[in-house]
């Protein structure tokens, strides 16, 4: 228990992307023809996991004992959190996510940040436009937290490749309790995102901020 950076995170537990939601190879994601998922995105979300996991490979591998090991894991984990294209991949999640919060954001925008992910200059041409600075100011604002970003080595495999078994081995937690009327006054666009997502069934009527906390739960074992 020596070092816990890579294993203590904070953030909103129910607001966030799968980023092989993000990337699907599943085609196009409306009837309109509007493009958001195609199936180069495959080979791009490939491409990104697997430098990822071996970024954390390398984290994974020490022994965590003594005190030159636990500094040698924090200089470590700090240069994978700043690594650009893992960074690049939480900022299009945010971008997924933010449009869950209204934010607008144009048909081939996946299209484009897929193409630029593994390109700086192209991405930091993208990082310009105002779609994108107004979903990562949404994503600070209500804390977004991308599970499988966050603890990849919990889903994906050494290539990249999504586990068989994907998940924790346990979920435990103590949610908070708040009534949906209490928080629509707090936070309506939280509610809004809840009521609309199809993670959350539980979040209807009269509900309790309990209830999607136990689905969440439920799904990440």
């Amino acid at each position: 228990l020596a070092f816990l950076d890579h294993h203590v995170k904070a953030g909103n537990s129910l607001v966030g992307s799968d980023i092989t939601e993000v990337l699907s190879d599943d085609g196009p994601g409306d009837d309109d023809g509007q493009i958001t998922l195609t199936q180069a995105f495959a080979s791009v979300r490939q491409d990104t996991l697997e430098h990822v996991m071996d970024l954390m490979a390398d984290l994974l591998a020490y022994d965590n004992e003594t005190l030159d090991e636990i500094k040698s894991m924090e200089d470590l984990y700090h240069e994978i959190r700043e690594d650009p294209l893992y960074t690049r991949l939480f900022e299009l999640a945010n971008v997924h996510t933010a449009e869950e919060f209204g934010c607008d954001v144009p048909e081939d925008a996946y299209e484009q940040m897929a193409g630029a992910i593994e390109k700086e200059d192209d991405w930091a041409e993208i990082r310009e436009e105002d779609w994108f600075t107004a979903a990562q100011a949404t994503a600070d604002e209500q804390d977004f937290f991308h599970w499988e970003l966050e603890f990849p080595e919990v889903f994906f495999d050494s290539e990249g490749e999504k586990k068989d078994e994907a998940g924790f081995d346990t979920v435990m937690g103590n949610p908070p309790y708040i009534r949906v009327q209490n928080l629509r006054q707090d936070n309506p666009s939280l509610v809004e995102y809840l009521e609309n997502s199809i993670r959350y069934s539980t979040s209807t009527g009269r509900y309790d901020i309990y209830s999607p906390f136990v689905e969440r739960g439920s799904a990440l074992a």
